[in-house]
């Protein structure tokens, strides 16, 4: 984050550059891309459009709208308020720097100032990076899986990119969330999970590249807490094997389907070296004991 600064941005031109690193950032999907024009009228009405500068030029940027938690029509707006975040970018050669943590901390502050306590967004369940800043990072949950999110379109019939998505729920005000960010009591590294009897539900193999293979079945939860793994680097993968690819999407959404289904959210995400290689892991928590716990912790 050296040089880099975050504000937001509210005119014309800004909106145009910030399309266009768009642009450079998802030259595959232009579908993707927020016009100047919509940019415009979300900071106009209410909402967030922010940009990081490194000196005069626009390498990353977020977008925020105001909406409804529920589509329960007869609560008040203002119990029913939240804050979407509609997309967070950085260019290629400025990531892995905390831009877009820090871009989403500049979202956080401005609902905190507006009192609103709810955030959500959804991503890729495959893309690590994400998990990794949305869970582990900020403290945000996971409970909602939607099949085929985006469409594929038409002219895209073939392409293994993946239309699936998940939901994350920041809760401002929750102690996981003010934890992490104050970073006050540190998270759960692998080893302590597993010490501690969570039981790895896919255990995948890997083959003579080291790609992480998974398996044809799961386990069901055995208890409280289980760990998922994904591939550490999809990206590799797709560029390599596009069929093993898709295999992976097709078992992660059967899995996750499947344990929330079951009463279990997402709640955590590891990202550790095990056995040797760099593996990827959600945690998932039943509903049930996860309240137990926050009721216990909040008494303490």
């Amino acid at each position: 984050m050296t040089n880099i600064q975050i504000q937001p941005l509210t005119t014309w031109p800004e909106m145009v550059a910030l399309a266009e690193v768009q642009r450079q950032v998802w030259v595959d999907s232009p579908e993707y891309v927020i016009q100047p024009h919509w940019l415009l009228s979300i900071a106009s009405n209410g909402g967030l459009v922010l940009g990081a500068w490194d000196g005069d030029q626009l390498v990353g940027g977020a977008v925020a709208t105001l909406g409804a938690a529920s589509a329960d029509e007869n609560r008040p707006a203002m119990a029913n308020l939240k804050l979407n975040s509609e997309l967070v970018v950085v260019q290629e050669a400025y990531r892995h720097q905390g831009i877009g943590y820090h871009l989403k901390l500049a979202e956080y502050h401005f609902a905190a100032r507006r009192g609103i306590r709810l955030m959500t967004w959804v991503f890729d369940p495959l893309h690590g990076e994400y998990a990794h800043i949305t869970v582990r990072k900020l403290g945000a949950v996971i409970d909602q899986y939607y099949p085929d999110y985006y469409p594929v379109p038409p002219q895209a019939a073939g392409v293994p990119a993946s239309r699936d998505r998940v939901q994350a729920d920041w809760w401002l005000t929750s102690e996981r969330a003010l934890q992490r960010i104050r970073k006050g009591r540190a998270p759960l590294t692998l080893s302590q999970y597993l010490d501690g009897g969570t039981r790895i539900l896919n255990p995948t193999t890997f083959d003579d590249r080291l790609f992480p293979v998974p398996g044809d079945d799961f386990l069901q939860p055995p208890g409280a807490l289980g760990l998922i793994e994904i591939p550490t680097r999809l990206s590799l993968i797709e560029q390599a094997d596009t069929g093993l690819a898709q295999a992976w999407r097709e078992h992660i959404r059967a899995v996750l389907i499947t344990v929330m289904s079951q009463g279990f959210i997402l709640t955590d995400f590891v990202h550790e070296t095990y056995k040797g290689l760099l593996r990827s892991f959600y945690v998932c928590s039943h509903q049930e004991a996860l309240r137990k716990f926050d009721r216990s912790f909040n008494q303490n």
